[in-house]
């Protein structure tokens, strides 16, 4: 049995504050109390226990090479002829997979427990993600289709399939994809909206956005939705799929801001991702105060609130939607959790809610607790 006190423990799928301890008893947590337990524990200083983060979208392969996006456009940097895919076709596997172990580590370092990871590269490239896995880190892999491989392949060595946009398969191909995603409980996803051009283009080719078109597919989430209008994010909120926010790499590769005001004026669900690593760092507590700030560019009415519900997209709505061995932190569950110490930077915060989602860094991370196998 190992008991925390002395801690305030964001509980629940509200991130409910309990200032008090939590017990763990055979790797499950049997309670979540108010004030000091009757055992002896450990102290912990008034610190934040909050559920694991999930980085929700990446791209880890191009953590072979950094900062390519520099004095370019965003197609010159991730397009299919970018300088994403010329530096992973002059890399070797050995040099791939050490980059890849080296953003995961990052990663778990800052409180990420689980990832969903688009993976380019057709089953080598699933394969080359499983040969990186580090101890503790859930990465789900949701590959691509390579040239000549079947649906069925590719689904038995992922966790299912992310594709770059609607277009990036013909119609019966997707078809295909998105009934065998379904057939084996596979996730599906797409990039959506990313970009300007790519917006408009669907609209002007099909008379319908990319979001509208994705949905035909029952996609189990999808990414970016830059420039989406609020019909797209209505619509995103009637059939209950969730949006993952990208909104670093979209600023950094000069796509646009994400409609974060709007998005949580619609009661979506949102998720938290980082994107390409060659963009920029897989650090969910970065992304956490860049969508702070924009939000609080977009209306002066942002509080509480609206910082407690980006905190839940970045933990509790992902992981529960995910099917992890462990959530939020209730009694009952498996224990997992971050623990981050107030350090200079959290001391006196007004709320802890704006506190963490505003000034956390990855140096207030004192403890990854994550289940054992």
């Amino acid at each position: 049995m190992r008991i925390f006190k002395n801690a305030l423990i964001f509980s629940g799928n509200e991130l409910e504050l309990v200032e008090g301890y939590m017990k763990i008893e055979d790797g499950v947590i049997s309670e979540i109390r108010e004030g000091k337990p009757e055992e002896s524990g450990v102290d912990m200083g008034g610190a934040f226990i909050l559920p694991p983060f999930v980085n929700a979208h990446t791209h880890l392969g191009d953590s072979i090479e950094k900062d390519l996006y520099i004095g370019k456009k965003q197609p010159e940097v991730v397009g299919s002829r970018g300088e994403k895919f010329k530096a992973l076709n002059k890399s070797s596997d050995v040099d791939k997979i050490r980059a890849i172990r080296e953003s995961l580590h990052d990663m778990k370092e800052s409180g990420i427990l689980v990832n969903c990871d688009f993976r380019e590269g057709g089953v080598q490239g699933a394969n080359l993600l499983k040969e990186s896995k580090i101890e503790g880190l859930k990465t789900l892999t949701l590959s691509r289709p390579s040239r000549g491989e079947s649906v069925d392949d590719l689904l038995s060595k992922s966790d299912g399939v992310g594709l770059s946009s609607i277009d990036s398969v013909s119609g019966g191909k997707m078809e295909e994809v998105s009934e065998k995603c379904f057939e084996q409980n596979k996730l599906l996803s797409f990039h959506v909206s990313e970009t300007q051009p790519a917006h408009d283009r669907s609209i002007k080719n099909t008379g319908r956005t990319e979001i509208e078109r994705a949905l035909d597919f029952d996609p189990s989430f999808l990414v970016h939705a830059t420039w989406a209008g609020r019909d797209d994010l209505k619509l995103l909120r009637e059939s209950d799929v969730p949006l993952i926010l990208c909104a670093r790499a979209n600023s950094l590769l000069s796509d646009g801001i994400p409609p974060v005001k709007e998005a949580l004026e619609e009661n979506l669900e949102l998720w938290i991702g980082t994107d390409n690593v060659t963009v920029c760092a897989p650090i969910i507590l970065q992304e956490l105060s860049f969508l702070w700030s924009i939000l609080r560019l977009q209306t002066d009415e942002a509080g509480r609130e609206d910082a407690r519900e980006l905190l839940k997209a970045a933990t509790v709505n992902p992981l529960n939607d995910l099917g992890m061995s462990f959530n939020s932190l209730r009694e009952g569950e498996k224990a997992a959790f971050v623990v981050l110490s107030k350090g200079n930077n959290l001391q006196d915060c007004k709320d802890p809610y704006v506190g963490i989602v505003n000034r956390a860094r990855v140096d207030n991370v004192e403890m990854v607790y994550y289940p054992e196998g």
